[in-house]
């Protein structure tokens, strides 16, 4: 068994620096101003997102210590990740028009929507990664995958 290299080491450190500065800004509020959530749910995107990469980089230096081949994490990575791909085809397309409704700040709450197709009409209630609640004229709340409303 190799000891692990400074340079395997050098993403670990990053990483828990960042967590580290997240949390800190977090429990300050230097993130979250009341009126601005949609900076606090990009921040947890990127914690998640660090906490991913964080794992992948704790199962290659684990596979390194054990010896095993690399090639052969990659094939079944490769494999596990194109058959949750296929499943989760609806759920990657919601997210990244959430992604883009964010950036983009296509959508704001409290703004009035109409779809081309004249199904949604309402209020903006709440703005997520994956969906979007309207307030429809009617009164009833309606949830809309982001898919959908980037599409119409």
């Amino acid at each position: 068994i190799s000891p692990i290299s400074d340079a395997s080491k050098a993403p670990f450190a990053a990483f828990l620096r960042a967590k580290q500065i997240l949390i800190q800004a977090r429990d300050k509020n230097l993130i979250l101003g009341e009126a601005d959530k949609s900076r606090l749910r990009i921040a947890q995107l990127v914690d998640k997102a660090l906490s991913v990469v964080f794992w992948i980089l704790a199962v290659l230096a684990w596979q390194q210590l054990v010896g095993l081949r690399f090639s052969t994490l990659v094939a079944v990575g490769g494999v596990g990740g194109l058959a949750v791909g296929l499943a989760a085809k609806n759920l990657t397309a919601n997210l990244m028009s959430g992604l883009l409704i964010f950036v983009n700040r296509a959508l704001l709450e409290g703004e009035e929507i109409r779809s081309m197709d004249g199904k949604i009409h309402g209020v903006v209630e709440k703005v997520g990664l994956v969906n979007t609640v309207v307030l429809r004229l009617e009164g009833d709340l309606v949830t809309v995958p982001n898919a959908q409303l980037i599409d119409n």
